[in-house]
């Protein structure tokens, strides 16, 4: 069975890794959609960490596949994925989830009843919560700039990081750009590099 797995998140990454380990799956990790240049999958894991979801589900739409499944929250999201995963997962629901699987591309490899349970040594342990952390230091600064505006944060951007911002808000509608910068106060300054040929 080939899977993808599209997430920015190293603790979910490495936590289907624990659960898929003993599996005889084809498995890839990326942080975006983008990454994948060919391919042909089973099912593709979307977890909600990754930025710009409607962007990434349109880059999807060039990936052949038999199933997607969504791990997290977005309730709009729901209606474009074959199945949601809310967060925190258990491996079970994630083992669920390949049983489920249409038989569009090939078999399901996963069988229930030899499936054993195995307890995390302390190193184990301590390895996840080290991703655990790592990942939560990560999202703080990964957050989108949307993100920011929804918690009310100011932002005063430049160059690149303006750019981006724009481009965010750009993919929103009218309705949600007005209920996103309500009173808001915004100031923008475009300067053009001057030409001086002397």
């Amino acid at each position: 069975m080939n899977i993808l797995v599209i997430s920015r998140s190293n603790v979910v990454k490495e936590l289907i890794k624990l659960i898929l380990e003993k599996e005889n799956f084809n498995t890839d990790y990326v942080n975006s959609s983008k990454e994948v240049a060919s391919g042909i999958y089973d099912t593709i894991f979307l977890d909600d960490s990754v930025y710009n979801l409607d962007m990434e589900l349109e880059f999807i739409k060039n990936i052949e596949y038999s199933k997607l499944i969504f791990i997290g929250t977005n309730r709009h999201i729901k209606t474009k994925v074959d199945e949601v995963i809310k967060k925190p997962f258990l491996p079970k629901d994630i083992k669920n989830a390949l049983e489920n699987l249409p038989l569009k591309i090939s078999s399901v490899h996963v069988k229930t009843n030899e499936i054993k349970t195995k307890i995390l040594d302390p190193q184990e342990i301590a390895r996840i919560k080290e991703l655990i952390q790592d990942d939560e230091d990560e999202h703080k600064q990964e957050l989108s700039y949307i993100d920011l505006l929804t918690d009310r944060q100011s932002l005063k951007l430049k160059k690149k990081k303006a750019k981006e911002l724009l481009y965010e808000i750009s993919t929103l509608s009218k309705k949600d750009i007005k209920r996103l910068l309500k009173g808001a106060k915004i100031s923008i300054k475009i300067q053009f590099k001057s030409d001086n040929y002397e």
